[in-house]
């Protein structure tokens, strides 16, 4: 067996390939969303295929459901191997019309869901060293005339920051960090 990988946002286009792939490599894998049928939606693409993955229903800008998730998938499988920082949630608003909240959403669904993910798999992460991937975005690298993006430009910038210190801090426990900044 590979081993094991938790993927976040595992309902689609990123996700539920990583999913796919991991599955099909012989890894335990453990995804999570917030939407319980869509959750139900990969687990069943993946069956046509032979192939598993426990999928559950978190809301991973609460910190207690998402230790508790990722303890349950270290229980069951052991330990995690890898996590996969995929799942985002932004409003997009120019700076005229951005509420508070919308910042406080995107920031909540963006980058506090990554760090705790992060946080809780840590531990397990250090045992026989692992990797972290995070999704950011080319948001993190420039500005866009299309979307009022000030809040996911921030949460993707703040990733490719948390990332290096991830690596750096990891580095001493054979913990790897990398992001990828698809668009």
């Amino acid at each position: 067996v590979m081993g094991t990988g938790l993927i976040t946002g595992e309902v689609g286009g990123l996700g539920r390939e990583a999913a796919y792939q991991f599955a099909k490599a012989g890894a335990r894998v453990f995804g999570s969303d917030i939407n319980k049928d869509t959750n139900q939606l990969t687990v069943d693409a993946l069956k046509a295929h032979n192939l598993d993955m426990m999928a559950s229903t978190v809301d991973l800008g609460d910190p207690n459901a998402v230790e508790v998730w990722v303890n349950e998938a270290a229980a069951h499988s052991g330990n995690i191997d890898v996590l996969i920082n995929n799942a985002s949630a932004a409003r997009f608003m120019p700076m005229d019309t951005i509420s508070v909240e919308d910042w406080q959403y995107t920031i909540r669904n963006e980058l506090d869901s990554l760090f705790y993910t992060s946080k809780f798999a840590w531990p397990f992460l250090k045992k026989n060293g692992g990797v972290i991937v995070n999704i950011a975005s080319v948001a993190a690298h420039h500005g866009s005339k299309a979307a009022g993006n000030t809040a996911h430009t921030a949460t993707k910038g703040a990733i490719l920051a948390m990332t290096r210190q991830f690596a750096l801090e990891g580095a001493a426990h054979k913990i790897r960090a990398v992001s990828i900044s698809p668009g």
